[in-house]
Order: C-alpha cells, then sequence, then structure tokens
C-alpha cells in the first residue's frame, strides 16, 4: 500500500473552510496552527479568540461551546499536536461533560514536531500516542484521522451533525 502524501497545513485547512457554514466560529492559539488558519482563508468574522498560551485555545474552546450562544453553529478549536499534548485535561474536561459541551470540534493538526521551536520530534504524537486511539478511549461521538483538504471537509461536515466533543486528527506537514 502506497503511503498518503501529507499536506502542509493551509493546504489541508481548505477543508475546514469549505465546511464551515457562517455560524460557526474558530478558535486558534500560538503556533504553525494560527499562522496556517490566517493563510487558508478563514473569514476573520469567524474567529472567537484563542489563547496566547500554548494549546490554550482548546481551553477556551471548551469554554465557547459551553457559554457562547452568539454562536449558533459548531465551534472549531485549531490546535498544533504538540499544544493538544499538553491540554488533555482539557480533552477530559469536554468529554467528561457530554450534556454541557454539545457542538466542539478539535482539529488537531499533527505534525509530530514542535515546528515553531525548530521541529524538535518529541511531541507525544511522535512519541507514540495514537490521538485518535486517545479520543475514542474516552467515548467521544466521532473520532477520525485525516491526511487531506477533502477528507478534512467531509470530517468537518459530519462532526457538525454529531453532538459533543468530536476529535480529527489531521496529519499534515509544517507550513
Amino acid at each position: 500500500m502506497q503511503a498518503k502524501k501529507l499536506q502542509k497545513m493551509p493546504d489541508i485547512l481548505v477543508g475546514l473552510v469549505d465546511a464551515m457554514d457562517h455560524e460557526d466560529g474558530v478558535c486558534v492559539d500560538l503556533g504553525d496552527n494560527t499562522i496556517a488558519s490566517l493563510m487558508c482563508g478563514i473569514p476573520k468574522r469567524q474567529y472567537i479568540g484563542g489563547s496566547g498560551a500554548l494549546g490554550g485555545s482548546l481551553s477556551a474552546a471548551v469554554g465557547h461551546s459551553v457559554v457562547n450562544d452568539s454562536l449558533k453553529g459548531e465551534i472549531f478549536c485549531v490546535i498544533g499536536d504538540g499544544g493538544f499534548g499538553l491540554r488533555f485535561n482539557s480533552l477530559m474536561t469536554a468529554a467528561m461533560n457530554p450534556e454541557k459541551v454539545k457542538r466542539l470540534t478539535i482539529i488537531v493538526l499533527n505534525d509530530s514536531s514542535w515546528s515553531m521551536t525548530g521541529g524538535q520530534q518529541i511531541t507525544p504524537s511522535s512519541l507514540g500516542i495514537d490521538y485518535e486511539a486517545l479520543g475514542k478511549s474516552l467515548n467521544l461521538p466521532y473520532c477520525t484521522t485525516v491526511y487531506d483538504y477533502k477528507e478534512l471537509e467531509e470530517a468537518c461536515k459530519k462532526a457538525k451533525e454529531i453532538p459533543g466533543t468530536k476529535l480529527i486528527i489531521a496529519n499534515c506537514i509544517s507550513i
């Protein structure tokens, strides 16, 4: 079987842009994921904040999905694999509160490195942690891994149909 050719972060995130409706929102934080989000064409009006702290967009997105009544659509959290590894507690909080967190989709841009600081390969994913399996172990209603923008678009559309916290791992290469 031939290995899938990975896309760059901004290229794969076009799938998120194509899946979004005007009432959806996006949280991002520090890292290549932020730059990629700006490069892929997410409309500025749909950014709902995030955090200057590495991985902090996950906590912010959980909060928005619970209390932000001004947004009627899905809350998408775009986060790098390193920052995601720092915030497993926020993922567990969302998973343990499905009655409150009903419209959150987490997109982990997984390049298996700390891209912004030189590409060190010491993130949980580069050390063998399977993020999709982690989501399934937390009984999230939808967990999948994608490799290109079309697969990401389809996964985001499907996630929007399912209540709760969903997890999409987008295997990619850095900017």
